[in-house]
């Protein structure tokens, strides 16, 4: 495997962090980057992997959005959805404006796809925009929805005498699909005016709500990104990141870099640190989904336990015991939530879990006095006699 994108270090399989492995049809190897953090998917089957970002659907869809639903399973986004993503988009894309002092700013979206985002910002934004989309098909569809398209990958858009700049370049869940990363965001930085600003959306290991193997982990993914690890790549690469909005997507915003190209390592979380972070929220989505789908039964409860003692990280605990506690009081099982809730807040000390706990001990004080004071009288009403211990002894 080819040294990492980011900081440059060679890859070494005895070094590098081995977040997961699959010897399935397609042999994938995920790894961390000891240095930055950086993630690489390496594939034996190479013919398998997009060696040109965009060339084919997946499924007969481009990268739909995945969310966690309550039963902790990763949900295809729908029409409705979508278009919230996009509107969403559209409110970071207004946020970026902020810092382009140009009342009628040039933006550039790459990988526009069939051209529903490109089109919403000209529909709202004073701007000229402009799409870059490879796939012949989506190129089409972009250009019926009337978006200025262009049919290459950025890469072989040659600058020429007179390079097109732009002073916003926008491209969503692109990177994580490229072979040479690095080669591609240098050419964002290139295709940047001066003050220009590019805003990078990948998806956020550190926040998904998807197990690893099989819907997080892809072989068409070759680059795994955490904040970290995607500002170092864009150092490397002569961008200087100075914003981020976090998220299961993470967006980051740069500009040209005024000392150019740099080696130097964006501070953050170790790759130990996030491959702990990681396996650990794999176990607590697959808990999660237990829970949804066999209830707080006695065998799920021991379950619960030993997934909650054999993980090693303690916000990773954390996490997998506010789970438990949901599920139990889902059910009514105020006791145990509560229980739950207090094993969470060994691991850490979270005020909005402490808060929760009250609540929940205060409507089971609650309902333990309102039970007993009212069983009588509720007996009686039923015609049913009831006999108060003492009595019975007494009689």
């Amino acid at each position: 495997m080819s040294p990492c994108s980011a900081c440059g270090l060679p890859f070494d399989c005895e070094s590098w962090i081995t977040l997961a492995k699959s010897t399935g049809a397609l042999d994938q190897h995920t790894y961390l980057c000891p240095r930055c953090s950086l993630g690489r998917t390496d594939v034996g089957a190479r013919e398998s992997l997009l060696e040109e970002y965009r060339t084919r659907m997946h499924r007969g869809h481009t990268s739909a959005a995945l969310e966690e639903d309550h039963a902790g399973f990763p949900v295809t986004a729908d029409a409705r959805s979508q278009y919230g993503n996009r509107q969403r988009r559209l409110r970071d894309l207004e946020k970026v404006l902020h810092f382009i002092d140009k009342q009628t700013p040039e933006i550039l979206h790459v990988g526009c796809g069939q051209g529903e985002f490109t089109r919403d910002v000209a529909a709202t934004v004073s701007c000229k925009v402009m799409g870059l989309e490879p796939v012949s098909l989506w190129n089409r569809q972009a250009t019926d929805n009337g978006i200025n398209t262009i049919a290459h990958p950025l890469e072989q858009w040659r600058l020429g005498d007179s390079p097109r700049c732009f002073d916003v370049i926008v491209e969503h869940h692109l990177l994580e699909h490229l072979h040479d990363p690095r080669t591609h965001l240098r050419c964002v930085a290139a295709r940047l005016a001066p003050g220009g600003i590019a805003l990078i959306e990948v998806p956020n290991l550190l926040e998904s709500h998807q197990t690893l193997e099989g819907e997080f982990l892809r072989p068409f993914h070759e680059n795994v990104f955490t904040p970290r690890g995607l500002a170092t790549l864009c150092r490397k690469a002569g961008l200087e990141p100075f914003h981020a909005l976090l998220g299961t997507d993470l967006r980051i915003v740069c500009r040209r870099s005024e000392v150019g190209e740099t080696r130097q390592v964006f501070p953050g979380p170790d790759s130990q640190s996030v491959a702990q972070a990681a396996w650990s929220n794999d176990l607590r989505i697959s808990l999660k989904r237990g829970l949804a789908t066999k209830g707080t039964t006695t065998q799920m409860l021991t379950l619960a336990k030993r997934v909650h003692s054999g993980c090693s990280w303690p916000a990773g605990r954390a996490d997998i015991a506010i789970e438990v506690a949901v599920a139990f009081e889902k059910t009514e099982q105020l006791s145990e939530a509560c229980s739950w809730l207090r094993r969470s807040l060994r691991d850490r000390n979270d005020p909005e879990v402490r808060l929760l706990l009250r609540k929940i001990e205060s409507v089971h004080r609650r309902r333990k006095v309102a039970t007993a004071t009212s069983m009588p009288a509720i007996a009686f009403e039923m015609g049913q006699r009831v006999i108060h211990p003492f009595h019975r002894a007494v009689n």
